[in-house]
């Protein structure tokens, strides 16, 4: 972070002839991560650059959208200079925001010869464990990407979930990755020898009770039969492994 952070400080003398100046450009207070003694200048957090956009905001979104495109530039220049002649992409993750970033992001993407994106929706899961488990007794809202529907009913349409994008300098879009979001419902569970068995029943039947069925088992083979049968197994919903 800190080699960003002194870019940064050097784009923003090029552009106001000091650090100094630029502060006072800004009209605001420093942050912690500010150095000036060391050229460095930090960034504020993505949520008050998009809530408030601030001049200071301004300048590190510019510089971060310029080093960002000169990165995605580079990387394809070493790509075809190994003789490389296939399509080429930069980076499908989206921004902290659609309405603000989202258009920033996409002017750094049209270096390459087509805009991958995601989309990743969630659906106003409501009960027990909501946050990590799929349980009896939950709710839900029956959402659509195709829609464009909202996270929960009675609520704008969102049309920041990439199942439609305009061309941006007439590059084509393509969509890797989509889907309603799901919590994470798996667990590994490893135990040696020296482990009693009975533990790791009373550990997986724990597990299970806290309404994960997805349970693997990863064990290590004795050091002389790895050669023979590998150094691990997996099973689901807690048998175990051979």
């Amino acid at each position: 972070m800190r080699k960003v952070e002194k870019l940064y400080g050097d784009w923003l003398i090029k552009k106001y002839g000091s650090l100094d100046a630029a502060a006072n450009h800004w009209k605001g207070k420093p942050l912690p991560r500010d150095n000036p003694a060391e050229g460095r200048m930090g960034f504020r957090n993505y949520w008050n650059v998009f809530h408030e956009r601030s001049a200071r905001d301004k300048d590190g979104v510019t510089f971060l959208a310029e080093l960002q495109r000169q990165f995605y530039q580079q990387m394809i220049g070493y790509f075809r200079s190994t003789g490389f002649k296939g399509v080429i992409c930069t980076s499908g993750w989206t921004t902290a925001d659609p309405q603000y970033l989202g258009p920033i992001d996409k002017y750094t993407n049209v270096v390459a010869d087509y805009i991958d994106r995601h989309g990743y929706v969630d659906c106003a899961r409501k009960g027990p464990n909501q946050g990590w488990a799929v349980m009896n007794n939950q709710t839900y809202y029956d959402r659509s990407i195709l829609r464009f529907d909202a996270e929960a009913p009675g609520k704008p349409k969102l049309f920041s979930n990439p199942v439609m994008d305009p061309h941006y300098d007439n590059k084509p879009s393509f969509i890797s990755e989509t889907s309603v979001e799901r919590p994470n419902r798996q667990v590994f569970l490893r135990a040696d020898d020296a482990v009693p068995y009975g533990e790791v029943v009373r550990t997986m039947a724990a597990i299970k009770a806290a309404g994960i069925e997805d349970v693997g088992m990863v064990t290590e083979m004795p050091v002389a039969s790895e050669d023979a049968a590998g150094v691990g197994s997996r099973s689901k919903r807690g048998s175990p492994g051979p």
